[in-house]
């Protein structure tokens, strides 16, 4: 199988992305498409990390694999729509600035605000208190604070991948076992 290895870099990242693909050619799929299909995979990522973490659905109640299924639809539905519901309160993108993203949380704690019967003390309308459920834009110089936990290894990233060679008898192996399948 050939493959090509590309590696993205990132002038705000410490560290560089290595891809491996089975796409062989840079007119098929570009350096630059598969930076933006990369980030996008890490955006679906963060929109389940925001259906199990923050909606904390870590376990479905249903008790058929029919509910199961009505259930998670119904949450992801639902999650969808919070996230739909920041994204359209926040300010119209300029080029000037970076571009608004909201944070799942503070809407969800918003909407929850929303939804609370008791008397309501003179607070903003719910469309302006969305408008500053915005995410931290501030450059970080340092990993956000988490609980130390003893006997925990601190993370490493990966290095550079290391490209190893097939002997000629490994080639040799490899060829017989590609005629008999």
């Amino acid at each position: 199988m050939q493959v090509r290895l590309l590696c993205v870099r990132d002038t705000k990242r410490k560290v560089d992305v290595w891809l491996l693909t089975n796409v062989g050619s840079a007119a098929q799929l570009s350096l630059e498409d598969a930076s933006q299909l990369y980030r996008w995979r890490w955006e679906n990522e963060g929109y389940f990390r925001t259906y199990k973490r923050t909606l904390a659905k870590l376990k479905l109640s249903s008790r058929t694999v029919r509910e199961v299924h009505r259930e998670a639809e119904a949450s992801m539905i639902a999650t969808q729509l919070l996230l739909v519901q920041g994204a359209q309160a926040m300010p119209k993108y300029q080029r000037e600035q970076p571009r608004a993203m909201c944070s799942p949380r503070k809407v969800l704690l918003e909407i929850r605000r929303e939804m609370t019967p008791w008397p309501r003390r003179r607070c903003p309308r719910f469309s302006k208190r969305l408008k500053t459920c915005g995410r931290e834009q501030r450059e970080r110089t340092s990993p956000k604070n988490r609980r130390v936990w003893p006997r925990r290894k601190d993370h490493q990233p990966p290095g550079p991948p290391q490209i190893l060679t097939l002997t000629p008898t490994q080639k040799c192996l490899l060829s017989r076992c590609q005629k008999v399948a």
